[in-house]
């Protein structure tokens, strides 16, 4: 009566055998979709973006921070630079005023004429 070797009967087992994985598949797919939350999706999704708007916003921030501290340093640089030269500047103020008030003292002295001392 039954003949494990008859090709009908293992043709027939493995057919069941795809059919039922097929079902079993199709009704896991239409669980999924069943189940699915569009509205849960969309939030995470969201905040997905938010999220990486957030990340680029600091990376942004970092910079802006960065450069903040690099355009300070230069402008540093700068008065430092306008200092020593308004010192110098006021140095040789001073020393034209003596060379001046020297001139105006003794009008007639040929050393005094001569041209600025370096």
């Amino acid at each position: 009566m039954f003949d494990p070797s008859d090709f009908n009967l293992i043709l027939t087992g493995g057919m069941i055998l795809v059919v039922a994985w097929a079902l079993r598949k199709t009704f896991r797919n239409q669980r999924r979709v069943r189940d699915r939350n569009p509205l849960h999706e969309a939030q995470q999704e969201l905040t997905q973006i938010e999220q990486s708007q957030l990340n680029r916003l600091n990376q942004l921030e970092i910079k802006l921070y960065e450069y903040g501290r690099e355009v300070e340093a230069r402008t540093d640089n700068r008065l430092r630079v306008l200092d020593e030269l308004l010192q110098e500047a006021d140095r040789e103020i001073n020393r034209l005023r003596q060379q001046l008030a020297l001139t105006q003292q003794n009008p007639g002295d040929p050393a005094l004429k001569s041209g600025p001392e370096f």
